[in-house]
């Protein structure tokens, strides 16, 4: 104890006048970078850059992210012949197939294959339905499936 009657810290424990100083500058130092940086940072965002040149380009294809994935809703009316398809090949009929389809399953179905292309899928085609999708019976080749599947590839 001192004279006092306090008790005696060793000068370690001894609170420093020297290390607040520099303490207090830093602190004072920090406070006014970050009072510079956040009014540069407001300044900066006001002024406008000009749009890229090809903005009318950039936002069209935003656009285009909402579309609707698969061809165009007339492709099929659009395309006659495939481009893999080999002339002289004639139109195919597979009768008696289940086919799996994207919407399920049909058990003795047709599939019909033209210019490469298929024209039908689903069940029994008339006389009258060949002859509006412009085919007729003699000039289609026919096998039977006999309940074979057939997939989309």
């Amino acid at each position: 104890m001192d004279s006092k009657g306090g008790v005696i810290q060793p000068a370690w424990a001894r609170p420093s006048t020297r290390s607040r100083i520099p303490l207090s500058a830093g602190l004072v130092l920090l406070a006014l970078g970050l009072a510079l940086y956040t009014q540069s940072a407001v300044l900066s965002s006001t002024t406008r850059t000009p749009p890229p040149y090809n903005a009318a380009a950039i936002l069209a294809q935003c656009s285009a992210i909402d579309a609707k994935v698969g061809p165009a809703p007339n492709f099929a009316d659009r395309r006659v012949v495939s481009d893999r398809f080999v002339q002289g090949t004639g139109a195919v009929l597979i009768k008696n197939a289940t086919l799996w389809t994207g919407d399920g399953i049909v058990e003795g179905g047709e599939l019909l294959l033209a210019n490469g292309l298929i024209k039908h899928v689903g069940g029994a085609l008339s006389v009258e339905q060949l002859a509006g999708l412009g085919y007729n019976e003699a000039g289609i080749q026919s096998f039977n499936a006999l309940g074979g599947w057939i997939t989309p590839a």
